[in-house]
């Protein structure tokens, strides 16, 4: 199976979204590991599927930028300072019935011997309560307030320095992931982004390549007008 590589680039919040989305379906269709590191040019939150809008304005009164609704789960994520990333695995992948639980921790644990080997002290949060596929151990609320159980953390300090959030559905998996790069001075974005595909292929038993050909601009049209609703971000 193929490992598609998009290239880095930096777009819109709701670009940035609408790509993630379409990444998504058009793996799923065409039964590919799809995974891309982004940036953002402009100021942006984004914030889990089944956060409150209400509560999400209170918190973000004083945030002077775009706040949207992702499709996967979490809570809010800043990202005037990170490193963004998206992967999607469709149905056919043999991890695609994998708990999400163990998903995120070995996703998890990869980043965190990429972090290591590249002098950062980095290791997974260990889970201190009986962990299944309830997402209720999956992270909610403030995405690096606090880390969660298989975040990737600082050692010994405990602080958060990478999170994630899932989307499953019958197009396959979606992983929106972020680390932190306040507290990882320093990090290198194509050294990590080499790291990480490397590491994604083994890990997903796949042929690592460069995605050449271009997403439906008819799916990302309508993603992208999703994203920018208000229907869709003050949903809940």
């Amino acid at each position: 199976m193929q490992i598609c590589e998009i290239t880095y680039d930096s777009a819109s919040a709701t670009d940035n979204m609408a790509i993630d989305a379409t990444m998504l379906d058009f793996g799923g269709k065409m039964g590919q590991v799809m995974w891309r590191l982004y940036g953002w040019d402009e100021p942006a939150i984004t914030f889990g599927y089944s956060q409150n809008w209400s509560w999400i304005q209170a918190y973000m009164h004083d945030f002077e930028g775009v706040c949207i609704r992702r499709i996967t789960g979490g809570g809010i994520v800043d990202h005037r300072h990170d490193l963004t990333y998206a992967l999607s695995l469709p149905p056919v992948h043999p991890l695609h019935r994998e708990p999400a639980t163990n998903l995120y921790r070995n996703l998890h644990q990869h980043i965190a011997e990429i972090l290591l080997d590249l002098g950062f002290p980095a290791d997974v949060a260990p889970c201190n309560k009986p962990c299944s596929e309830d997402n209720s151990i999956l992270p909610t609320g403030i995405c690096f307030a606090a880390p969660e159980p298989y975040d990737v953390i600082q050692k010994p300090s405990g602080v958060k320095l990478a999170g994630a959030a899932m989307k499953r559905n019958q197009s396959g998996i979606l992983v929106q992931g972020s680390l932190d790069l306040q507290h990882l001075p320093g990090l290198s974005q194509d050294v990590f982004e080499r790291e990480f595909g490397r590491v994604l292929a083994r890990w997903l038993d796949g042929e690592r390549t460069k995605f050449s050909g271009n997403l439906p601009l008819d799916k990302l049209v309508e993603e992208r007008d999703r994203f920018l609703s208000k229907e869709w971000n003050q949903k809940r």
